[in-house]
């Protein structure tokens, strides 16, 4: 798997930031999903074609259903998602909330704003629908 770096540099540092904490600390693990998925709509870096599914993904990981059965089900799709590799502009002033706003000081206040985060992802882009 190829990594890339996808982002504004500031958002980028403070990813990868969030993905060590969630990869060596217990209890920031818990919302991984949501973070991946509102960083990459924020970074406008999924393809055309993948867009749509990832704004669904993101609406049903908010509704509350369990990551696990959602990531089962959608696993051939996931596996799909296409990303951009560069070229990206991003409308920061659209965005209510970006990473930069995540507190990492404690699993518990991670946990609250990754979720809230999320939320607002979703409902910034329903107002831009």
């Amino acid at each position: 798997m190829q990594i890339y770096k996808i982002g504004p540099d500031d958002w980028y540092s403070k990813f990868e930031l969030c993905l060590g904490k969630e990869f060596s600390e217990t209890g920031y693990f818990k919302v991984h999903h949501l973070l991946v998925l509102s960083y990459m709509i924020q970074c406008d870096a999924y393809s055309e074609e993948t867009k749509g599914k990832a704004y669904k993904l993101l609406c049903d990981f908010n509704k509350g259903i369990d990551p696990i059965v959602i990531v089962e089900y959608n696993k051939k799709r996931t596996n799909e998602f296409k990303i951009r590799k560069n070229g990206n502009t991003i409308n920061m002033k659209k965005w209510r909330m970006t990473i930069l706003d995540i507190r990492t000081n404690t699993a518990d206040n991670y946990c609250e704003d990754v979720i809230r985060w999320a939320k607002i992802v979703e409902e910034d882009l329903k107002m831009e629908r």
